[in-house]
Parts: C-alpha cells; sequence; structure tokens
C-alpha cells in the first residue's frame, strides 16, 4: 500500500492482500457477474471493474473466507488482463482475410492459454497437489497430444520422474515458447512482403483452449465449478478479434468456460467471425456498472462510504464518520438553512412564481439554486460557491469510484505537505480548492488528449493500421464535442440562476427523437471519454424509450452547478445538439430565452452539423 489512504494504484499492481482488504462487495448489486454463464461488464475507466475481477481470483476469494478451501470455491478464476497483452500488433494487417482468422485466434488462444497454466503453476506452489499427481500425468499428456493435433512439429517432453509441480512448469514453458514463435512470425511479417510461411502449430477455441479447461477442471485441489476467463478490457483488441471472441460467446460452453468480459464502453462489435450476431441474454448477460449508479445514487453513496471507511481502517483513522472527515463549509450550509426557511415561507403566502406540492418540494428544487444565484449578485462572485463535504465529493464522482478516490488523495498530500502529520479531517478550503482544479483539469488539459488521441485514431486509419472499414472522418468531431460540452455546461448554468424557472437544477438532455449517425459519433466519443453518460427514459406516450445523456458531474464545479441529485432534464431536439455543436452561446439563446426573443437571435435554419451535410 502506499502511504496515502486514498491513492490509486492499478489492481494488477496490488497484493491478493490489498484486494481482500480494500474492495467493498458489490456482487449483491450485480449477481450475474457470479452466474455460470458468459457476460459483459461495462463501464467507464476507474468504476471499478478490474478490482471487482481481482477479487474473484481462489487466493483472494480464501483469504475473504468464501470457502475453507480451494475446491469448495463455486469457480475458478484467472484474471487476463487485455491492455498489457499486446495483442493488437500492426502486422495483422499484413494477413489475408482467411490466414488473419487462423493466427489471430492461435495468438489468442495462446495468450490465455499462457495465464491459465501460470496461475495453475503459482497455486500448485502454494497449496499441495500431491492427491492430483495422476490427473495432472493425464493433463500433460492431453496437452501436448492436441498442441500436436494442431500442428506442433517439437518433441513431446519426457515426464517420467518428474513431479507435479515440474510437470505444470513445463507446459506453462511450452506455451510461452509457442507465443513467443507465433510473435516472432508477425514481427518478421514487417520485413517482407507478407508471404512468409508458417508452418507451426495452429491452436484454436474448440480443438485446444477448450478440451485444456476441460481437463484442468477435473483435478480435485481445484472446484469442480467453471473456469472464469476474466478478461479486461476487451475493447482494446482489433475489432476482428473482438469477433472471435464473440464466436467463442456464441459456443455457449458454459458449464466449462464462462466468459467475464469487461470494456470501457467502446466495444465496437457483437458479430461473429462468420457474421452472426450474439445476443442477450441468449447468449450472454449484460451489465453496465456507469448506468447503473449512476441511476442508483443511494446504493453509490453507501458503497463509497464502505471504500472509504475501509481505507481510513487501513492507516488506523478509525472513530470517524466520512461526514466528518470531508465536512462541509458550516457558513454555506447556514446561508442554505435560511433560505430553505424563506422558501417554506413562501409557500404557504406567495402564489406568483413557481411551486412545488409540499414546501420541501420548494426546498430541495430552490434552496441551493437560489443561493448560488444570490452569491452571484452584481460582483458575479458564484465562483465562492463551495464543494467541500462527502456528500457533495460524491455526487461529482459521477457513479465512478477512481473520480472520488483521485482528488481525495491529492487533498490527503496537500494536508501532509502543509501540517506533516496524519490528517483527521480535510480542510473545507483544500477541498474545494482540489475540485476546483480537478474539474478545470478533465475539460481543458485531459480534453487535450482526447483530440490527441482522436488525431492518431485516424491516422492510423489513413494509413491502414486500423481497419477503415466503415470508419467516418473523425477530424472534427473532437471540436464539435467540447463545443457540445460547453453548450450544455452554459445552459444548466443559466437555467440554475434564473429564479423564474419552474425547474433550476439540470444535468442532463432527452432527445426528442433519434440523432444521426454524424451526431451519434460525437455522443459516443463523449460518453467513450468520460464527458457524457448515456441513459435511457420511458416517454411520456409510455411507448419506446429515448436517449438520455447526462453531463459528468466532475464538471460541475467548472460550470458552477450544483452536484447534487437531479430529477429534471433539457428537452432537446437532435437540431438543438446541432446548433450546440457549431455555435454553443447560439444554442442558449434559442433554447432558454423566450420564444420570441430566440427566433429573432436563431435567424434562419440551424447550421449543418458537418460541413458538405
Amino acid at each position: 500500500m502506499s502511504n496515502n489512504p486514498f491513492a490509486v494504484k492499478t489492481p494488477e499492481k496490488l497484493s491478493d492482500e490489498d484486494i481482500a482488504h480494500l474492495f467493498v462487495d458489490v456482487f449483491t448489486d450485480f449477481p450475474s457477474i457470479l452466474g455460470p454463464h458468459h457476460t459483459f461488464i461495462h463501464g467507464a475507466r476507474g468504476c471499478g471493474k478490474s478490482m471487482m475481477l481481482r477479487y474473484l481470483e481462489p487466493n483472494v476469494q480464501l483469504i475473504e473466507r468464501k470457502a475453507p478451501t480451494i475446491n469448495q470455491l463455486p469457480f475458478y478464476a484467472i484474471h487476463i488482463p487485455i491492455r498489457t497483452a499486446n495483442l493488437n500488433v500492426i502486422e495483422f494487417n499484413r494477413l489475408q482475410e482467411s490466414k488473419y482468422w487462423a493466427i489471430a485466434e492461435h495468438f489468442l488462444v495462446l495468450y490465455i492459454s499462457g495465464k491459465i497454466l501460470n496461475s495453475l503453476n503459482n497455486l500448485a506452489n502454494k497449496f499441495d497437489i500431491s492427491s492430483d499427481t495422476e490427473k495432472i500425468r493425464n493433463l500433460f499428456d492431453e496437452f501436448f497430444n492436441r498442441l500436436r493435433l494442431a500442428g506442433w512439429p517439437g518433441e513431446i517432453p519426457n515426464s517420467a520422474e518428474k513431479s507435479t509441480n515440474d510437470l505444470l512448469k513445463i507446459l506453462h514453458k511450452s506455451i510461452d515458447t509457442e507465443f513467443q514463435i507465433i510473435g516472432q512470425y508477425l514481427r518478421r511479417l514487417s520485413l517482407g512482403d507478407g508471404t512468409i510461411p508458417y508452418d507451426g502449430a495452429i491452436c484454436d477455441y474448440l480443438s485446444f483452449l477448450y478440451p485444456l479447461c476441460k481437463e484442468i477442471q477435473q483435478l480435485d485441489f481445484l472446484p469442480s465449478g467453471p473456469l472464469f476467463l476474466l478478461l479486461d478490457d476487451a475493447d482494446n483488441l482489433h475489432e476482428k478479434m473482438q469477433r472471435i471472441l464473440n464466436t467463442w460467446v456464441s459456443f455457449r460452453t458454459t458449464e466449462t468456460i464462462c466468459l467475464k468480459i469487461t470494456t470501457q464502453l467502446k466495444y465496437k462489435t457483437y458479430r461473429t467471425t462468420n457474421g452472426q450476431l450474439i445476443e442477450c441474454p441468449h447468449d450472454y448477460s449484460d451489465i453496465d456498472i456507469s448506468t447503473k449508479y449512476t441511476n442508483d445514487l443511494s446504493t453509490y453513496y453507501k458503497r463509497v462510504e464502505m471504500i472509504v471507511q475501509k481505507r481510513l481502517a487501513r492507516f488506523d483513522i478509525q472513530n470517524i464518520s466520512v461526514y466528518d472527515y470531508f465536512p462541509t463549509d458550516s457558513a454555506q450550509e447556514e446561508g442554505i438553512k435560511l433560505i430553505a426557511e424563506e422558501l417554506k415561507k413562501r409557500w404557504h403566502t406567495d402564489n406568483s412564481g413557481p411551486k412545488g406540492y409540499r414546501p420541501s418540494d420548494d426546498v430541495t428544487r430552490y434552496a441551493k439554486a437560489e443561493y448560488i444565484r444570490r452569491l452571484g449578485g452584481s460582483s458575479k462572485n458564484s465562483a465562492t460557491y463551495s464543494y467541500a463535504g462527502f456528500g457533495s465529493l460524491v455526487d461529482i464522482s459521477s457513479g465512478i469510484i477512481r473520480c472520488f478516490l483521485e482528488p481525495a488523495a491529492r487533498m490527503y498530500s496537500t494536508c501532509i505537505s502543509q501540517a506533516q502529520v496524519t490528517p483527521r479531517a480535510i480542510p473545507t478550503k483544500i477541498q474545494d480548492e482540489v475540485m476546483r482544479q480537478w474539474s478545470e483539469e478533465f475539460l481543458l488539459n485531459e480534453f487535450e488528449k482526447v483530440k490527441l488521441s482522436e488525431d492518431s485514431e485516424e491516422q492510423a486509419a489513413a494509413t491502414g493500421q486500423r481497419d477503415p472499414q466503415n470508419y467516418y472522418d473523425q477530424s472534427q468531431i473532437p471540436n464539435k464535442l467540447y463545443n457540445l460540452i460547453n453548450a450544455l455546461g452554459e445552459a444548466f448554468q443559466t437555467r440554475l440562476l434564473d429564479q423564474n424557472a419552474s425547474e433550476r437544477r439540470l444535468i442532463s438532455i432527452l432527445l426528442s427523437s433519434p440523432p444521426s449517425p454524424d451526431l451519434e459519433s460525437v455522443l459516443r466519443l463523449g460518453v467513450e471519454y468520460g464527458y457524457l453518460q448515456a441513459s435511457t427514459l420511458g416517454s411520456k406516450e409510455g411507448i419506446g424509450r429515448r436517449k438520455q445523456y447526462i453531463l459528468n458531474r466532475r464538471l460541475a464545479p467548472y460550470f458552477r452547478l450544483d452536484p447534487g441529485g437531479y430529477a429534471a432534464y433539457l428537452s432537446v431536439t437532435p437540431d438543438d445538439l446541432v446548433l450546440a455543436c457549431t455555435n454553443p452561446r447560439l444554442f442558449v439563446l434559442k433554447r432558454l430565452k423566450p420564444k420570441k426573443e430566440s427566433s429573432t437571435v436563431a435567424g434562419n435554419e440551424h447550421p449543418s452539423l458537418f460541413s458538405g451535410e
């Protein structure tokens, strides 16, 4: 562990003990992950997918006392990170279609088999497996028989008088050698014309990986349930490799192998190698963590509170609530309470303005908004609104736990550097300063990375390093997205400060009809990079559902918004968003000003989102 309780480390670098002690069990929120079926698990970067997968590994499960021994666990889980696997080497583009499918599946099978055998080796070194001697010899023989049937030209090692641990080491080394051989072959393609013959083994899922897992499943010291292959960040795979993975899903071999596939909302296709579509729930179950926690804030609050308490306890910071550790600005709270009392009195005596069904409705809708408006006044001082407090920090994190931990880690480090002692509470001034800077970085500094990333993707497509099929010109999409975010932020701020509006606390938009493909590409990019969160709402007519896009609450300090819960939304047409993508100020004037004024300002028809449209 770091010397900062809120430090964020990649789960791959955490020990089994750290995973067990820091993880908060969320499987009551997502029970289908533990089911014996294939599962796609979607969520923005930082929402806890990798931590969730690592928690399922057998060593962690035993530390957590989910079972007294490994073989009493319901499944055997192997974490297989895709991001660090280098499975998208550009030399694949030199292979013709039929050759590509064979070599790419072989490459993927070897990588996954290597992770399985490495996990098995680690368990064999830690636990007594002597009772499985005969079955491990059967596994050894079956492995090399399958490898030879796949075209392997090597000599089968002599297994006589070798220990079970040595046999497993030989299996792992053999797979690793084959993985190196195919990697070298692919690299040599870059030096030739792409016609270099390959005369090594060609392994696939049904004739090699599946039988291998079936043999492993028979080992007595392991669970009798299925192997959970935890494929982490699978949207980092090339689209064609995703088709290979989808083909495996379509086989429905879940009595032995259950694929648990996580994505960062960028999975490109659900079609197999022959073009068939895998479907939910027939072939797999589907989970979106971001949507779950965005829509269910009360559950998310509880999860964050438990995570913070666990982390503080690891540093012997105990007997203090999270609300005391991250206190609110007391002067601001008092100011909001005074406005709340005004609103309650007005509800009983004044019928001239917007009014809820109960006094408490007006307090919820207008108290914080009115406080922010009065801070602004003639001096435009709304920037002094404080974003300190545990509740505010949770709201701003937008359902993504890393977006709570990262700024909290900065706050903790700032306290240490200033006071040189372990803080028993984070001062409100430090909380507020960190949140404002962190919010500004998201739209200014980090958006530059979005532009660079999309520029490199476009260049890769142009040079043949990405599949150009169905690839559209992305050169202007980041700029359109930047305009859209600013348009929404300004519109929500304008509404928040409008004392005559019936609904002032907005953070989302609801589309009146489906967007065009070009507009959809802008919205999709916003979702991929976390600036927007996608959801749906049932139409008022009761037929069908409409797309809803929620502005990431991390931007609340930047746009001076209230990050609390929002029930209302701004209804927009696709044409409205086209205008927002090209002229943010005009969008605000047209959408929020009275109709007569907006029609005068807006002029003629909306501009096109893309030139030539």
